[in-house]
């Protein structure tokens, strides 16, 4: 497959150069649930396409045509260990801010959190704007399907876009 035509919108063709395979996986399959289609065939043909490991370990449910990929509270403080490929991702830190921010933890409390699960978040503000495109898309594809993940999401998103550095 093309790379090109795998970019979802709204996500900067500069940004999903830098992810991993499993992040790719996990936006392009959101952007594929958000069109209604959940047929487990696409999440199989995108894990090879994308060269995931175990797409099993995304997975909210694998039934042939309801399959879905976990949320970030189903996610909750899994896929945070060495063995996950979403491992020290900005993705998976996104997502855990978001399962945070669901859960009532306090802005402070779970900007603390993302600065230190998001490698060089200070040094680097190409990390940050990645934080802010994620969320933003997060928040756009879930609007419907998962309302209060994409609450959490622009919530995050704006958290990091007004936050004070130095």
């Amino acid at each position: 497959m093309e790379n090109q035509c795998l970019v979802p919108p709204g996500i900067a063709k500069i940004h999903w150069d830098g992810l991993t395979g499993a992040e790719r996986f996990y936006l392009k399959l959101i952007d594929l649930e958000a069109r209604g289609l959940k047929t487990l065939d696409n999440y199989q043909n995108f894990a090879k396409a994308l060269k995931v490991r175990d797409f099993r370990a995304l997975m909210g449910s694998q039934k042939a045509n309801q399959a879905r990929l976990k949320s970030a509270v189903e996610f909750g403080k899994t896929e945070m260990s060495d063995s996950s490929e979403l491992h020290q991702s900005v993705l998976r830190a996104v997502l855990y801010a978001m399962m945070e921010l669901v859960k009532n933890v306090d802005g402070n409390e779970v900007l603390a959190h993302l600065t230190l699960n998001v490698p060089n978040y200070y040094a680097n503000q190409t990390q940050r704007n990645l934080v802010v495109e994620l969320a933003d898309y997060l928040a756009r594809e879930l609007e419907t399907k998962r309302p209060d993940e994409a609450s959490a999401a622009r919530v995050l998103r704006d958290l990091v876009e007004h936050q004070r550095l130095g």
